[in-house]
């Protein structure tokens, strides 16, 4: 769609407002909504929270405790944790209400190993300006491995807070740093479980495309959900994907894509699913398209009137961002703005007008322009040239198909065609059966016209073609007898077959090479029509004076048809 060129000025306003609320963002990680209750799993740690937007980092004691359910569990069991949370170091500078997820690292120690992330729900959480921001307790589920046995002990390494503010999103991790420790353990007993499995792509995998998984063994007809994590599994978001149509069937086969944001930075991730009973994960390496060459865009068509509908093709562009294209006249700055969004592989597509007569090519770029701004061009030409047309062949017959081409159409215009009077004064588009269609995006013709079957007479006729804004015409001789040949040209000496239909029944025919003037020359054949008035022989073509063919009845001569006829070399 179109829009108003975007203002300096506003986005300036826009990025100090991100940056207030962005710092809203960081103060909710690692938030309390109540100071714990006494517990002798309370930790009380140093952590450091790395804040959003650019606005530095905040460190403090924050007090953590962490309640499991069941204390006792099966290897693959579902066991949940409730986190508590003291106030976060960082505080708001001004009052909202942020919708905030929250979650929380825990490593394994003892009868197993690893990290495992509890991820709360989606909680919209009400800030006051400079004032400790408190979040409710939270609860999350996490799978016990199916390789643990025996006490397994949980000590926190960080809280990640995913938080959604002015349409961006931002991530606030707080790293415990020193002063850490366990906050709880569960006893794992019984036999080992059967681990679901998870296959992902080993090849890199484009932000913004869906990433295929499969996997067996999971729960049968469960819910999966899909989170990305940090390389050695923790800090799991599961906001990362953005759709996914995973499906887990009646045998517990897991099947499907999830989409991956188009922010994701490059790096090696993890990416679990988890269907409530079970989860598993799989690497994955996530890397951006490179542009491997300058800006490059193509326009269809490159020429037409103004009100053309121009289709833009760009390549090498950034990868995810909005593309920005314009027309320009000849001074070389752009007019008023138009965007797209590119693919994760740098290419986008997007239609203009041409509102303007001294429009002179179209440009794209990314990002704001200036006159140093990376941007790449293709040339319009603004042009009323009026359309033509040619029609092959220049004889038919009822019935009969000619092919028609042409140029300067109105690109994409539907073309339709009459059968006029030489002069062009009287036209019928009811001798016209069907055709000749579309012009292209180009504004070429390329397609056949049908006469009618009947209700034409023999003689001379203009062919005309329209598409509700310009008009055509091309000659064309209709007859109600008429010949095929099996090839049109050939040296002199070359063999034709012709095949004549109309004439009268059991007629003989004559069939004469014909020269420039329209006479007969010397090279003939004669054959007897069939009772339906068709019939087919072979002529020797030897004179290098033939310009055609005719065929003509013995005892009415001017029941009679003719075609073009080339030597060749």
């Amino acid at each position: 769609m179109r829009v108003a060129r975007r203002s300096t000025t506003a986005t300036r306003t826009g990025r100090r407002l991100t940056a207030a609320f962005a710092g809203t963002a960081l103060a909710i990680t690692g938030l309390a909504a109540l100071a714990p209750t006494a517990s002798a799993t309370q930790i009380n740690p140093t952590v450091k929270c790395s804040l959003p937007a650019g606005q530095g980092t905040a460190t403090g004691v924050q007090a953590m405790d962490v309640t499991f359910t069941p204390a006792v569990a099966a290897p693959g069991a579902t066991v949940t944790a409730k986190v508590t949370l003291g106030p976060s170091p960082a505080t708001s500078p001004l009052a909202m209400t942020v919708p905030t997820t929250p979650t929380i690292d825990l490593a394994m120690s003892g009868g197993a190993t690893g990290t495992v992330t509890v991820v709360g729900p989606l909680l919209q959480i009400p800030v006051q300006a400079n004032t400790p921001i408190q979040t409710p307790p939270y609860s999350g589920t996490f799978v016990v491995p199916t390789n643990a046995a025996g006490p397994v002990t949980f000590s926190p390494i960080r809280t990640l807070t995913y938080t959604k503010v002015l349409g961006s999103n931002y991530e606030t991790p707080c790293v415990i740093t020193s002063g850490g420790g366990a906050v709880g353990s569960i006893t794992v007993t019984g036999g080992p479980g059967t681990p679901a499995t998870l296959d992902a792509p080993t090849t890199d995998v484009r932000p913004g495309t869906a990433v295929p998984l499969s996997g067996a063994v999971w729960t049968p007809n469960a819910t999966a959900n899909v989170q990305l994590c940090d390389a050695s599994g923790g800090g799991c978001n599961p906001g990362a994907f953005t759709a996914k149509t995973l499906v887990i069937d009646a045998a517990g086969n897991l099947s499907g894509t999830a989409t991956l944001a188009g922010t994701t930075a490059d790096g090696s991730y993890r990416v679990k699913v988890l269907d409530g009973t079970k989860e598993a994960s799989a690497p994955i390496t996530v890397k951006k398209y490179v542009p491997s060459g300058p800006l490059q865009i193509s326009i269809t068509p490159n020429r037409g009137p103004v009100g053309t509908e121009v289709t833009v093709s760009g390549k090498n562009f950034p990868a995810n961002e909005t593309v920005s294209y314009a027309l320009t006249d000849s001074g070389g700055v752009p007019d008023e703005s138009f965007y797209a969004t590119s693919t994760p592989d740098g290419t986008f597509t997007g239609t203009i007008p041409i509102y303007f007569d001294t429009a002179s090519a179209v440009l794209a770029w990314t990002g704001s322009w200036s006159g140093s701004t990376p941007f790449a061009s293709a040339p319009f030409t603004v042009a009323t040239d009026p359309p033509t047309v040619s029609a092959s062949p220049t004889t038919s017959h009822p019935g009969g198909s000619v092919s028609v081409t042409g140029a300067n159409w109105t690109p994409n215009a539907t073309v339709t065609a009459q059968l006029c009077t030489p002069n062009g004064a009287t036209c019928s588009s009811a001798q016209i059966a069907q055709g000749p269609g579309a012009a292209d995006a180009n504004g070429n013709l390329n397609g056949t016209v049908k006469l009618a079957s009947s209700g034409i007479a023999d003689g001379q006729y203009t062919l005309k073609l329209t598409d509700g804004t310009g008009t055509a015409s091309a000659p064309l001789s209709v007859q109600r007898r008429w010949i095929e040949l099996d090839k049109t040209s050939g040296p002199a000496g070359s063999w034709v077959k012709v095949s004549g239909h109309g004439f009268g029944a059991s007629a003989w025919i004559n069939v004469n090479g014909l020269n420039a003037s329209g006479g007969k020359t010397s090279d003939w054949a004669g054959a007897w029509a069939l009772p339906n008035g068709e019939f087919c022989i072979w002529i020797w073509m030897t004179r290098g004076d033939n310009t055609g063919i005719v065929a003509s009845e013995t005892f009415h001569p001017d029941r009679k048809a003719s075609t073009a006829w080339t030597v060749t070399p």
